[in-house]
C-alpha cells in the first residue's frame, strides 16, 4: 500500500488534508468502535476529534517493525477509548462522596419545580417531532418489528399476519434500531 505509507509520511510531516484522507480511509473502524463502546456525553465531533488526535499520534510514532498501520491504529484508539472509560468510571466512583441518603431526601420538602403549561407544551412537541420523523422514515417491515419490541403483537401473530420469518425481524429490527440511535444521537 504506497499510497497509505504516503499518507502517513505526509501526516507525520504535520499534513491536515493527509490526516483527513487516512481518517476517512478507517470510518468504518471508527464506526465499528463506536458501536462497541459507550461513552456518556460524547458525540460524533468528539469520537471524530479522539480519532484524529489517536490517528495523527500513530502515523507520528508509526514505523514497519510495528506491523499494520491499520492494527496499530486501530489498537491505539480502542486504547484510547478503554482509558477515557476508565477515567469516567473513576469521577462516577467520586460522586458516591457527595451522595445524600434515601432517608434525608424523604424526609426533606420537594426542592423541584414543576414544569408550567408552556414547557410542558415546548417538550411534548419535541418528543411529537422526534417520533414522528422516526416512524414516518420506518419501512413496513421495520414498524412490524416495532410493535413486537413494544409488545402490541406476539411474533406468531407477525410473522402470521405479515407472512415474515424470524430472520426478517431480526433484520428488521436491526435497521429500526439504527434509525432510531439517528434520530436520538444525532
Amino acid at each position: 500500500m504506497p499510497r497509505e505509507d504516503m499518507l502517513i509520511k505526509k501526516v507525520a510531516e504535520k499534513d491536515g488534508d493527509a490526516l483527513e484522507q487516512l481518517i476517512e480511509n478507517y470510518r468504518p473502524m471508527i464506526g465499528s468502535l463506536k458501536k462497541t463502546y459507550y461513552l456518556r456525553d460524547f458525540d460524533s465531533q468528539d469520537w471524530d476529534q479522539e480519532a484524529r488526535i489517536v490517528c495523527y499520534e500513530s502515523a507520528c510514532e508509526y514505523t514497519q517493525d510495528k506491523g499494520k498501520f491499520s492494527v496499530y491504529f486501530r489498537s491505539r484508539l480502542k486504547n484510547r477509548i478503554v482509558t477515557l472509560i476508565r477515567y469516567y468510571m473513576a469521577n462516577r466512583r467520586q460522586d458516591y462522596l457527595y451522595s445524600t441518603s434515601l432517608d434525608v431526601i424523604q424526609n426533606k420538602e420537594r426542592s423541584y419545580k414543576p414544569l408550567n403549561d408552556v414547557e410542558h407544551l415546548i417538550i411534548e412537541d419535541s418528543i411529537r417531532e422526534v417520533s414522528t420523523d422516526f416512524l414516518e422514515n420506518l419501512s413496513e417491515m421495520e414498524l412490524v418489528s416495532l410493535l413486537i419490541m413494544i409488545g402490541s403483537v406476539s411474533e406468531e401473530e407477525a410473522f402470521e399476519r405479515w407472512k415474515i420469518n424470524p430472520s426478517m425481524h431480526r433484520r428488521a429490527k436491526n435497521r429500526m434500531t439504527e434509525k432510531l440511535k439517528r434520530v436520538l444521537f444525532e
